[in-house]
């Protein structure tokens, strides 16, 4: 009797705070659309075309446009957080099928809280925004659409690769589509799986030798419709005269204090430290837990593969400081979080056996506790109509400047 009524408040609860938060992505959008802030969305630059250099080749500016002339401004706000919406309820998803101890209406707050985490807040650590990777962007529109396709795309992969040498056509055809669908409107995902997918698949055709052959390849082949279209995008989007392209970093002679995200400046290195807190404590204090955890493992390496990328590739010529190859960092931050948070809810249904099991817990829980409190602030200050380049202190005169701009 009380194992109901605490299922019907966390039902209550969760359906509360999911249409809460799907009412504050819609006004948070709407606002984005109609402001003329410095910097307080990409939103308006999308629709004109810009969501791939000012080419207007892209599947979203499509989307978009074709969204606004139904319902204006206030219909494209609502599609948007529509799709906000969606992400939450594919990881609420994701949380009840790998752990059913959870309730609907628990997975549901979690859900709601993966969505609301940031890189946490520390005193003097640079920009809140630049330099930190975090699974929730609320300014990219780009970004917002991709997220529920690679989330699908990821656990339609797993899916696949459980019934190992058996291939499933039809999934096999949805994962193809899917990812095809996904690049068209950003290609970092593909960045990051492909590779990712690459590695896994020559791992295993070593440790099968050779038995699962056929699998593999056709396993492998889905990603071919979406590197084409990349090659097709980069023709379109390279095809300036001031020698853009992809090249290494340290092939190229850039300025480490323009370079926003990455391991070249004071302010992208505490970023990305402030947003490793939670996912690192589950990687280092859950290793014998997520060592066996075929999901997690797969996105530790998407994640490994996409900040390798971010790190070491760049554009070339005027996008060289956009920082447009980190974006497969950010998508793929978001899957490790998510299977992230399901390690610990799986560590927290478990018997605890020892004060040390006990300890790793709490202080995973700590860590998550202070990513969604910090990206609750952040959320506050978004819907205020301050912008993302929120700065919480530095010495850098020119990142002052910006700030200037802003107020």
């Amino acid at each position: 009797m009380a194992q109901n009524k605490k299922e019907r408040l966390l039902w209550g609860l969760g359906l509360l705070g999911t249409a809460v938060f799907a009412l504050l992505m819609v006004w948070l959008h709407y606002q984005q659309l109609i402001s003329t802030g410095y910097y307080y969305s990409d939103i308006p630059a999308h629709m004109a075309g810009r969501a791939m250099g000012n080419t207007g080749f892209s599947l979203v500016t499509i989307l978009l446009r074709f969204v606004f002339g139904i319902g204006g401004n206030l219909g494209t706000a609502v599609f948007l957080g529509a799709v906000n919406l969606l992400t939450l309820l594919i990881i609420a998803w994701a949380i009840r099928k790998v752990v059913p101890q959870v309730c609907p209406g628990g997975a549901l707050l979690w859900s709601l809280a993966a969505n609301l985490c940031q890189a946490v807040w520390m005193p003097n650590g640079g920009y809140w925004y630049f330099g930190a990777i975090t699974g929730t962007i609320y300014h990219n529109t780009t970004y917002i659409m991709l997220q529920p396709l690679a989330l699908i795309s990821f656990f339609l992969f797993l899916s696949l690769a459980e019934h190992h040498g058996q291939l499933q056509w039809r999934r096999w055809m949805t994962l193809t589509v899917l990812l095809t669908v996904a690049t068209a409107i950003k290609p970092s995902y593909l960045f990051a799986f492909a590779p990712a997918l690459l590695a896994m698949l020559i791992g295993d055709l070593i440790c099968t030798r050779g038995k699962a052959l056929k699998w593999e390849i056709w396993l492998g082949c889905a990603v071919l419709p979406g590197i084409l279209l990349c090659i097709v995008q980069a023709k379109v989007l390279f095809a300036g005269g001031d020698d853009s392209g992809i090249a290494l970093i340290f092939t190229t002679n850039f300025d480490p204090e323009k370079v926003l995200w990455g391991v070249f400046n004071y302010n992208a290195k505490h970023g990305l430290a402030r947003s490793l807190v939670f996912v690192g404590a589950v990687f280092l204090l859950l290793f014998r837990q997520w060592r066996s955890a075929r999901a997690y493992k797969f996105s530790l390496l998407l994640f490994a593969v996409s900040l390798a990328e971010g790190i070491c590739l760049t554009e070339t010529g005027s996008r060289m400081y956009d920082g447009n190859l980190w974006w497969g960092a950010f998508i793929c931050y978001d899957i490790l979080l998510l299977e992230s948070l399901i390690q610990l809810l799986c560590s927290l249904h478990k018997k605890i056996r020892t004060p040390v099991e006990a300890a790793t817990s709490v202080l995973c829980c700590g860590t998550f506790v202070w990513h969604v409190i910090s990206g609750i602030v952040f959320l506050g200050l978004m819907l205020a109509g301050v912008s993302y380049a929120v700065m919480i202190g530095t010495e850098s005169y020119l990142l002052q400047e910006m700030w200037g701009i802003v107020l």
